[in-house]
């Protein structure tokens, strides 16, 4: 198979050197992922990912991160001139596609697939591989942030009003927490919404708005809080996944993230002592030392 290679093809319209109108940095990690566990599966060079993209909705929101990504990641795999020359001259090969079977060509990793559950129980060895790409400054974010702390996940800006999840529903949360903990813990609110669009929120104790200087120093603080308050975000999920910490939705369109189940809690349709019930028992587990 020495002429087999995997390729993350990571989303987009229109794809010249660099990505323009693609996924956000948390759905690229699925394609990511996938191909990091194919490869080391199979023994098998991959070729680097085009992480860089150009997005116009971040600047029209006026969003801090303009997420292009660009720095983030060092290569890992073959890149510039090979990877293209490759990328021209060899077939495509499907990724559901056994790769003993096959002589010569690329299996294209693309899409979301069935989202966390491609890459359960993997989530070591995709943290490992990953802490092992992204550059000295975002690395020194992740090791160096050892406090304990709950983050709290808003996402506003390009979701819909009816895909938003609704600010009370933070606010009720954190002070359902605040009210079954006697220390004191920071919440971290990690959003694309500005100060005002979230002042409710902030006014409330020890709530503070963070971010961590890239969309991937975020996820990685993420990961390792106490417990996640998230938005139905594949964002907060990530976190949650790499670090394996207990996470709260009040709505869901994915399916499982970790690899305990129970720790995994979504409110909709739940009684409000039941949703405090679960909730305590994710705090007495988690939170609470």
């Amino acid at each position: 198979m020495a002429n087999i290679y995997i390729y993350p093809k990571l989303p987009s319209v229109h794809h010249f050197i660099i990505r323009f109108t693609g996924s956000g940095l948390a759905n690229c990690l699925f394609i990511y992922a996938r191909a990091v566990l194919l490869s080391e599966k199979y023994n098998l060079p991959i070729l680097n990912p085009s992480w860089v993209q150009f997005n116009i909705g971040p600047y029209l929101r006026g969003e801090k991160d303009k997420r292009h990504y660009n720095g983030l990641f060092k290569s890992f795999g073959k890149s510039y001139f090979l990877k293209h020359w490759l990328l021209l001259t060899q077939k495509k090969i499907s990724e559901d596609s056994a790769p003993v079977n096959l002589k010569k060509g690329i299996i294209y990793v693309e899409g979301l697939k069935n989202y966390f559950e491609d890459i359960r129980f993997s989530s070591n060895k995709v943290l490992k591989h990953l802490l092992s790409i992204i550059k000295e400054k975002d690395l020194k974010v992740y090791h160096q942030k050892n406090e304990n702390f709950i983050a709290v996940h808003v996402r506003l800006g390009d979701y819909s009003l009816e895909s938003r999840t609704n600010l009370g529903w933070f606010i009720d949360n954190i002070k359902f927490i605040q009210s079954c903990i006697d220390e004191e813990i920071n919440f971290y609110i990690f959003s694309d919404g500005n100060q005002n669009e979230l002042a409710d929120l902030l006014k409330i104790k020890n709530c503070k708005l963070v971010f961590f200087g890239s969309a991937i120093a975020d996820i990685l603080v993420l990961s390792k809080a106490k417990l996640i308050l998230a938005s139905d975000s594949t964002f907060s999920a990530w976190g949650a996944y790499l670090g394996q910490v207990p996470i709260v939705f009040n709505k869901k369109h994915f399916g499982k993230i970790l690899d305990n189940e129970e720790n995994e809690l979504v409110t909709k349709g739940k009684e409000q002592t039941e949703i405090e019930k679960d909730l305590k028992f994710l705090i007495n587990k988690h939170v609470v030392n």
